[in-house]
């Protein structure tokens, strides 16, 4: 009895100083909740106090795997509602089958496991997998991410993404700030494994008053952020760490990985990692971001991760960039994840006079519409000839000023978000498609009525694109060389930023299955590269023989054309 006055002493404190009931949440968890029986405890864990304290209304965690924080983040969600009553907590993670599972499994144990008596935290008979009701008027919601948006119209105080990165569409978490709007309290917690650079918690995170925990030598009292490719040493070992990898696992039985310890960069000895010698700190204080970003790292928790289990772990993980994203909790793209600006550079040709005797083009639809026209060239692909940016006002007479310079034989234009401009430039020209992205194993498959669409596409010439391989073909014939830019040196930087602004992400499917999309960054400057895989489906639908090209770098392999030299078979085609 004296325990349930307490509760409602803690309640009506949390109606009358809302302020003090959120800035209690660190406590509330501490000394109300249980792991392993045990009372919750933040030793070997601080930055969890240190993060849940910081006041601030969004935060961004980008961390490593494996560090405690879905077993903090679902004591955030209760405890939120506990010391706040009558609020709604959304909580979101990956697909909607996680979602059901962290619900009824990992919330239900812990409400079992709780200090407090159950019922007097949940409604008796609120045990549905995805929702809970608390008896003080709060709620938790359990949203998947692929079908968030069956959620719209819940009005919620706090938002909680789990595992942002992997989400099929970032769009939905937008969706669901929305929920924020009439809230006084307008919490947003964003917590993910990385994945690629500018992206999800990541991009989050660079823009945010970012902190980070700072390592001090108690030798010579040099502070600094450990890193594991600099930091990290083996006994009698003179190489660079990222030696320790799957390929390379054999050379961990030369070594006393055991031994592997943290060295100071400017004494050069041995660091002490006891939570003395660790501070969080604010690396960008000239920032005037109201949000907060906390990079956890396994240096956070020496006492559970110890620089040998990175080092082993290293030689287990197949993939690299799993090894910086999991096991280190770093940022990573590589030449998995998409194109380099180098690799586009390379491909430009500078200046030449050409003979254009066909060509093919494609268009992608916008404020400003980005136009490629490109020449097939025999491997598979076309060199592009020509690239600009058309304002939407002058699109329809500007393209057909370039299909009668370039003498181009078929279009493929992008079907939205201007379905009406699209369908009038098609009845002016039968040479063009309407291009939709969907799923199928074909690159491409053209469609002469439209079933599926509705009436807004009705009457257009369409050609399906399978978007994922189409992006991953149009990739690989660039990296492999197979495409020149001819007299397109004005056009080079946009290029750059645009083609290497999409990238390949990890994601999980519907059935929680890993999946790769091809995802663009928060700036969403990848234009050109949509030109690009228009102007290839354009070339490719008017092929001249077919092949079939490796491509490495984990794509899959890709339908290619050879170009038949018989000029007479081109203007066949143009007379189609």
């Amino acid at each position: 009895m004296k325990q349930y006055h307490q509760d409602r002493l803690d309640q009506m404190s949390a109606k009358l100083i809302p302020s003090k009931a959120e800035s209690d949440l660190a406590t509330w968890i501490e000394e109300r909740t249980l792991v392993a029986g045990k009372p919750w405890s933040y030793e070997g864990h601080e930055y969890q106090k240190f993060i849940t304290d910081y006041p601030a209304r969004d935060k961004y965690i980008q961390k490593c795997s494996q560090i405690g924080m879905s077993a903090l983040s679902i004591r955030w969600a209760l405890g939120f509602g506990q010391v706040n009553p009558g609020t709604t907590v959304l909580y979101s993670l990956p697909t909607a089958g996680f979602a059901a599972k962290f619900g009824s499994a990992r919330f239900n144990k812990l409400l079992r496991s709780n200090l407090v008596n159950k019922e007097r935290l949940a409604v008796p008979g609120s045990d549905s997998a995805t929702y809970k009701a608390m008896i003080n008027g709060s709620e938790i919601y359990f949203l998947g991410g692929v079908s968030a948006s069956g959620q719209i119209s819940i009005p919620a105080d706090c938002l909680i993404f789990d595992e942002v990165n992997f989400v099929s569409d970032l769009a939905i978490t937008s969706m669901l700030q929305s929920r924020l709007t009439h809230s006084k309290h307008k919490i947003s917690t964003y917590i993910s494994t990385p994945t690629l650079e500018d992206y999800g918690v990541s991009d989050g995170y660079n823009i945010s008053k970012q902190h980070v925990e700072m390592q001090k030598c108690s030798k010579c009292n040099h502070k600094f952020h450990v890193d594991y490719h600099k930091h990290v040493e083996i006994p009698g070992f003179l190489g660079k760490i990222n030696e320790f990898n799957f390929q390379n696992k054999r050379i961990l039985q030369n070594y006393a990985v055991k031994d592997a310890y943290i060295l100071c960069p400017k004494c050069k000895r041995p660091i002490d990692t006891s939570i003395q010698n660790r501070e969080w700190v604010c690396v960008n204080n000239e920032s005037l971001a109201e949000s907060a970003g906390f990079w956890i790292t396994p240096f956070s928790a020496p006492d559970i991760i110890t620089p040998a289990d990175l080092i082993r772990s290293a030689c287990k993980y197949v993939s690299y960039s799993d090894f910086e994203n999991f096991a280190l909790g770093n940022p990573f793209s590589d030449s998995t994840t998409g194109l380099s600006k180098d690799e586009i550079e390379s491909c430009f040709v500078g200046n030449q006079i050409l003979s254009v005797p066909y060509s093919v083009m494609g268009l992608d639809m916008g404020g400003l519409c980005a136009c490629t026209i490109g020449i097939p060239n025999g491997l598979g692909a076309a060199d592009v000839v020509h690239s600009e940016m058309i304002p939407l006002k002058d699109v329809k007479k500007r393209v057909a000023e370039l299909k009668k310079k370039f003498n181009v034989i078929h279009t493929v234009i992008d079907a939205y978000p201007y379905t009406e401009t699209v369908l009038r430039m098609q009845l002016k020209d039968r040479d063009s498609h309407a291009a939709i992205f969907g799923r199928s194993l074909e690159l491409y498959v053209e469609r002469t009525k439209d079933d599926d669409e509705g009436k807004a596409l009705s009457g257009m010439r369409v050609v399906n694109i399978s978007r994922e391989r189409m992006l991953d073909y149009t990739t690989s014939v660039i990296r492999e060389g197979s495409v020149r830019f001819i007299n397109c040196e004005g056009e080079k930087e946009l290029f750059k930023i645009h083609l290497t602004d999409l990238k390949r992400a990890k994601i999980l499917d519907k059935d929680g299955e890993v999946a790769y999309k091809w995802t663009k960054s928060a700036n969403g400057e990848d234009h050109y590269f949509f030109s690009m895989v228009y102007m290839l489906t354009a070339a490719l639908m008017k092929g001249f023989g077919e092949r079939f090209i490796p491509t490495g770098h984990g794509f899959p392999l890709v339908r290619s054309f050879v170009l038949d030299e018989d000029l007479d078979y081109a203007s066949e085609l143009a007379r189609r």
